[in-house]
């Protein structure tokens, strides 16, 4: 992941409701939960940044449970699933994860060859029902653009470098290896280590 700049709240909402308008009249349409997320994680402490993600990034981004639109088959189980794991669920599913899951297929074929737009991620989960029982509490975590990062990925068009925008809330160093540890599993500091 690239750090581009710190930016401010009012242009992550605007930026969201320029590619995602709350009113726009389509089945299952979750850009107002999107919003309402949006602002969930602007309480994250550590301020709003402007990033690039390559594939790799966004393979590891953790997504919170998902129920495939009402579908009969869940997507993403209440423990969470990375957009690489929930990729290969799909892919491993074929016709018959399609067949179960109509609304959620349409949306990914639909989105599959849909121009790059920024997705929006957070440091930590939101405070959302969804969310509460992701295993993985600190890294790269979904808040809008879950259709878009799966379509992308199962028509192969992530790139390999970072090139696709997004907007994380949350502070960026959690974002490195090393803080995808739980805080329970990590070293305790001596106030020795050097900078």
């Amino acid at each position: 992941m690239e750090i581009v700049t710190a930016v401010a709240y009012p242009e992550v909402h605007d930026a969201y409701l320029r590619d995602h308008p709350v009113e726009r009249a389509h089945e299952a349409n979750s850009n107002p939960a999107g919003e309402e997320n949006l602002e969930r994680a602007d309480r994250i402490p550590g301020g709003w940044w402007r990033v690039r993600l390559s594939r790799a990034d966004v393979l590891g981004v953790v997504l919170p449970w998902h129920l495939s639109e009402g579908g009969e088959r869940e997507l993403v189980p209440r423990s969470g699933l990375t957009v690489g794991e929930a990729a290969e669920r799909i892919r491993a599913g074929g016709a018959d994860w399609s067949g179960a899951n109509p609304v959620c297929a349409a949306k990914l074929r639909l989105l599959r060859w849909s121009p790059f737009t920024p997705v929006y991620l957070s440091t930590g989960p939101v405070d959302h029902t969804d969310y509460t029982d992701l295993l993985v509490r600190e890294g790269l975590i979904h808040i809008d653009g879950l259709h878009r990062m799966l379509a992308w990925e199962l028509a192969g068009r992530l790139p390999g470098r970072a090139r696709l925008d997004g907007y994380l809330a949350g502070d960026p160093l959690l974002v490195a290896p090393e803080a995808r540890t739980p805080r329970a599993a990590r070293p305790a500091r001596t106030g020795d280590e050097s900078a």
